[in-house]
């Protein structure tokens, strides 16, 4: 017959096996939820990958990437309400997402991805409110001290100079990307469209030439725009 430690030993061994278990299986829960957020949010679904991010953050309310993938979504939401005419529910949903943003990068403040998707979620309220734009240039800004040689976010970055009307930054800010990336060709043909907007014809014919010559050269759209020049 087992002594009573040997009963204690096993009752203690079977607690923390238990509390193990469930430790895991917490763990597993939560990152198939969030998974399938990323995937619904992807598909535009955002009220069903509201509720998976929900509940990713229910069980691991201090994972940063679940807060951060929850912003995204609560982004899109926000979308949603407005285009339904909701605008109070709209603005909620706004202050929601960006609150999830913060929360995400007050644990982990250098995570490239979370400034990335700050970008998108900025973005994406820009078009309910004007207000965010200015937002997003700032932690595009700030993605770009983290990764200064990364060409899609300096692509960004004169894609919302220009909507701001800086061109000339724009401009500038596209030349710096083209050297990091000389086979970007989407940089390329927006760079060309600044330089016509502002005058600078032949340096446009010379980015959609190096298009079709070194990138891309069955590009009709290209070859249209060369042949209107």
């Amino acid at each position: 017959k087992p002594s009573l430690v040997q009963q204690l030993g096993v009752l203690v061994i079977l607690l923390v096996t238990s509390y193990w278990l469930l430790v895991i299986g917490r763990y597993w829960l939560a990152d198939a939820q969030f998974s399938k957020a990323e995937k619904l949010s992807k598909s535009g679904q955002y009220n069903l990958a509201f509720k998976a991010a929900n509940q990713a953050v229910g069980l691991r309310p201090f994972e940063p990437g679940y807060h951060d993938e929850l912003g995204l979504d609560l982004a899109g939401l926000a979308s949603l309400a407005k285009n339904e005419n909701n605008a109070t529910l709209s603005a909620q949903l706004a202050k929601m997402a960006v609150g999830q943003s913060d929360f995400a990068l007050k644990i982990s403040p250098f995570n490239l991805n979370f400034w990335k998707n700050r970008v998108k979620i900025f973005y994406r309220l820009g078009e309910l409110d004007n207000q965010y734009y200015q937002q997003a240039l700032s932690a595009l800004l700030q993605a770009e001290q983290l990764a200064p040689t990364d060409p899609k976010i300096k692509y960004n970055l004169g894609l919302l100079y220009a909507q701001f009307g800086q061109t000339q930054a724009a401009i500038k800010t596209l030349e710096e990307t083209v050297a990091l990336k000389p086979n970007y060709p989407d940089v390329r043909y927006a760079l060309a469209l600044f330089y016509e907007q502002a005058g600078r014809k032949d340096e446009a014919r010379q980015q959609l030439e190096y298009i079709l010559l070194s990138i891309d050269p069955q590009n009709q759209k290209i070859k249209e725009m060369l042949e209107k020049m």
